[in-house]
């Protein structure tokens, strides 16, 4: 007699999967496969955005930056919207930058870069740039002048650059004066290089990395 009974948890499970009951039921299962479904559709998309693997890779990036920027209004449109850039000094000693998702992407120009600022977040591009790059802290004498250079470059198309903005450069430019890297820069960059690694790392590593940082300053 009349409709059978639901529960309430069973029926909103079934309206959140946007199927009849019965088709598409939250069961173990079906969550194993959704997920399974999820993680390959993850990797196939990550597999077509390929992050560079060596430092000569981004700084070819940065300099085709430049050039892609000349030619797409819808690049220069984005320009305010970077925080993280990263500058290469050619051969000729002018500096050259590039924001993270164009530096850190291997065969970018202007499209895919406006397709990975929409789709992608730039934390993946920045762990792995940071292997190659460092963060010029505003204290150093070198920012200054690419502070300057890249107001320059951005006010080409009329805009300047986030508040939030943050240079990078080569972990391999050696920046203190007299041509030697003090112990303390030193220091920092295998901090910093570290800190990168550890956001790669899968739970249990990261777990015993911090484990063992305990145990040294105990």
């Amino acid at each position: 007699m009349g409709t059978e009974w639901e529960h309430p948890r069973r029926r909103q499970g079934a309206m959140r999967t946007g199927s009849p009951l019965g088709e598409q039921a939250l069961t173990p299962r079906t969550i194993l496969c959704n997920l399974c479904a999820y993680k390959m559709q993850f990797m196939k998309v990550m597999n077509m955005w390929k992050l560079v693997t060596s430092p000569a890779q981004a700084y070819a990036n940065i300099l085709r930056f430049e050039e892609e920027l000349k030619k797409s209004a819808d690049l220069q449109g984005r320009l305010a919207y970077a925080r993280a850039w990263y500058a290469h000094k050619d051969d000729i000693g002018k500096w050259h930058f590039a924001p993270s998702k164009f530096a850190g992407y291997q065969d970018v120009d202007a499209n895919r870069y406006i397709q990975a600022a929409e789709e992608h977040d730039g934390r993946r591009t920045e762990v792995q740039l940071q292997l190659y790059f460092h963060v010029l802290e505003p204290t150093d004498p070198l920012h200054a002048e690419l502070n300057s250079a890249l107001f320059a470059l951005l006010a080409r198309y009329g805009k300047t650059p986030s508040t939030k903005m943050r240079i990078n450069v080569a972990r391999g430019r050696r920046l203190v004066s007299g041509g030697t890297e003090s112990a303390t820069e030193g220091q920092n960059k295998v901090v910093d290089l570290m800190l990168a690694v550890s956001k790669t790392l899968p739970q249990a590593q990261f777990e015993r990395l911090v484990a063992g940082l305990e145990d040294i300053s105990a």
